[in-house]
């Protein structure tokens, strides 16, 4: 009965480790599966503003109305949870 007790509180403490921005991260990392800097073609070390304009020249390319790809959708979808994530300096962190 103690080691149920304690598997249990050890499993609570684990699941309560996670907050709402390292749930969204890995989210990200899971839906996309490439890299966030090669995605907007960056380097690891890019500045906000270096992020910001990447951002905007592939919005330019992405956007369903401008790519006639099948999955254009999901191209930009993806395009903005990346730079949503960089753009936190908290959650680019993570």
């Amino acid at each position: 009965m103690r080691r149920e007790v304690l598997v249990l509180f050890t499993l609570v403490l684990c699941a309560r480790a996670w907050d709402d921005d390292d749930l969204e991260v890995f989210d990200v990392v899971e839906e996309v599966n490439q890299n966030f800097y090669e995605l907007l073609g960056v380097t690891q070390e890019a500045t906000p503003a270096e992020i910001k304009s990447a951002f905007k020249k592939l919005t330019l390319k992405l956007h369903p109305d401008k790519n006639d790809s099948p999955d254009a959708d999901v191209q930009f979808r993806n395009l903005v949870s990346v730079h949503n994530i960089l753009k936190d300096p908290g959650k680019r962190e993570k």
